[in-house]
């Protein structure tokens, strides 16, 4: 059964004491000609560039190698894994779309990263990485390995949301995502600066004050995204912390599986939420907010929605949005 009851603030609430079923993956893979473009056959490349070489100066070090044939050893990996991955990538232009699909695909392409970094440090336990030499691999390896694996998932998502989703569905409801209220983005790089700059005080003895001062932008920003400045006879004038953007996230498209998130900001790629990850839908007279049970709200600015009344009906085929809006 489901109920229709208003909030603190005045909107309207609508939620479901049933947890509805899992929303399947909008198309199968093998039916599909993906659109990789060229993100997906450079991403590729990296990531088997960066594993090339991390591996290989794991192995000369492990082996006793100099440092001049170790310089000279990994460039060489990395133009080879550069190779090959493009290469690969297109041989296989499926392989976006079955890695795309897949759930488990950031912490499959990022493992390699925690397996070298663990060798590395058995490998100085036991003596065969001589003085500091395992500090600068392990970094190597969660930076190099990691951050290009996260970018291959990303891409590979984006394949497949664009090629399963964008190009084979078409959406019920479009708008365009204004932040309204707090920005736990934000604040999350807020408080990781706080934390970099923390450890930088304690270690170097005096705090780092352009780190503190862009953290404490970050949070004051995150917290209240508009600054407003009083004028005299008349109303105040709101700025926005990104100048020409009005605080605009990016593209809301609503599918009968769930909603395709694509962000303004340029390099970015496309994330779908499926419908049964969303929670509730509240409705109040400043912005319209998409629950979630386990990620940030999604908070649009309502007076910045075009088509309201559509994009409500669009919600209502999750059955999770109110049925009429607050006045």
């Amino acid at each position: 059964m489901t109920v229709i009851e208003g909030d603190a603030d005045g909107g309207m609430t609508r939620d479901s004491d049933s947890d509805p079923a899992r929303a399947p993956d909008p198309a199968s893979v093998d039916d599909l000609e993906p659109e990789t473009g060229v993100d997906w056959p450079a991403a590729l490349a990296l990531y088997v560039a960066a594993a090339a070489a991390v591996i290989v100066g794991v192995t000369g070090v492990a082996a006793g190698g100099s440092s001049d044939v170790i310089l000279g050893l990994v460039p060489t990996a990395f133009t080879g894994g550069i190779l090959c991955g493009a290469i690969v990538a297109g041989a296989t232009p499926r392989l976006a779309l079955r890695l795309g699909v897949w759930r488990w695909r950031t912490v499959a392409l990022c493992l390699p990263a925690v397996a070298v970094a663990g060798g590395v440090i058995v490998l100085s336990t036991v003596g065969r990485v001589p003085g500091n030499w395992h500090l600068p691999i392990v970094a190597a390896a969660l930076l190099g390995i990691g951050l290009s694996g996260r970018l291959l998932a990303l891409v590979a998502r984006d394949t497949y949301i664009g090629t399963a989703i964008d190009r084979e569905r078409t959406a019920t409801a479009g708008w365009t995502w204004y932040q309204s209220g707090t920005h736990v983005g934000m604040i999350g790089l807020g408080l990781g600066l706080l934390a970099v700059a923390a450890f930088f005080t304690v270690y170097r003895g005096h705090p780092p004050v352009r780190m503190l001062f862009a953290a404490s932008l970050s949070v004051a920003l995150g917290w209240d995204p508009t600054v407003s400045i009083p004028k005299l006879g008349g109303d105040a004038i709101t700025l926005s912390p990104l100048p020409g953007m009005e605080y605009e996230r990016g593209e809301l498209r609503a599918y009968e599986a769930g909603l395709v998130f694509q962000p303004k900001l340029i390099p970015s790629y496309r994330r779908f939420v499926p419908s049964d990850r969303i929670t509730g839908v509240r409705l109040t007279e400043e912005k319209l907010v998409l629950e979630r049970r386990f990620r940030p709200d999604i908070r649009c600015d309502r007076s910045n929605i075009d088509d309201l009344k559509g994009v409500l009906r669009a919600l209502e085929a999750w059955d999770r949005a109110p049925r009429q809006p607050t006045v």
